[in-house]
């Protein structure tokens, strides 16, 4: 979990990691600050860009793109924190979410997720070391009659749902997921 700090009012905000952006990751912020109109109305869509290509928020490009859209870093780090597609914290290449809502708690999510923290090593919100897995649970999928469910959303792969599943099923696309990859 993301250390805290007090501000006024009782308000815990996350701390972002410290990160600098690398030149080549620059050119890439630069390259997707051009492809849309630097207008506060675009706030949000770029940083689902952003988000898409760096797969989390850097604390520098937060602030490049305050300064670009002419906004206060308060106004874009609050809309960055409010949506939960948003990360603030680096993702792994594969994000693999569990759903918790009442159907699939009912059918064995917290089993899932017992399996899975234990196969990857992870705690739920954490992100592994090498940044190849992050373990998330969410309120729900919509998917009531497959509960319960889990996706994969794998870098360059796109975000696949596993239905019915138990421990064991969980395990073996996660197995299956790593094994892609050292093919």
């Amino acid at each position: 979990m993301a250390q805290a700090k007090m501000l006024p009012l009782g308000m815990a905000v996350p701390i972002m990691p410290r990160t600098e952006i690398t030149r080549p990751d620059a050119a890439l912020l630069e390259e997707i600050l051009a492809s849309v109109p630097s207008e506060a109305r675009n706030l949000l869509a770029l940083l689902q860009k952003v988000q898409a290509q760096f797969r989390y928020l850097h604390e520098e490009a937060l602030k490049v793109i305050a300064a670009r859209l002419d906004l206060p870093l308060s106004r874009v780090f609050s809309l960055a924190a409010f949506y939960q597609s948003l990360s603030l914290k680096p993702k792994g290449e594969k994000v693999v979410k569990v759903c918790c809502g009442t159907a699939c708690h009912l059918r064995g999510a917290p089993d899932l997720i017992s399996a899975l923290e234990n196969e990857l090593g992870l705690e739920l919100g954490q992100t592994s070391p090498d940044l190849s897995f992050t373990l998330e649970a969410v309120n729900c999928l919509g998917a009531f009659a497959l509960a319960p469910v889990m996706t994969m959303d794998e870098i360059g792969r796109g975000e696949k749902t596993f239905g019915e599943q138990t421990p064991a099923s969980a395990l073996k696309n996660v197995r299956k997921s790593r094994s892609a990859d050292s093919k």
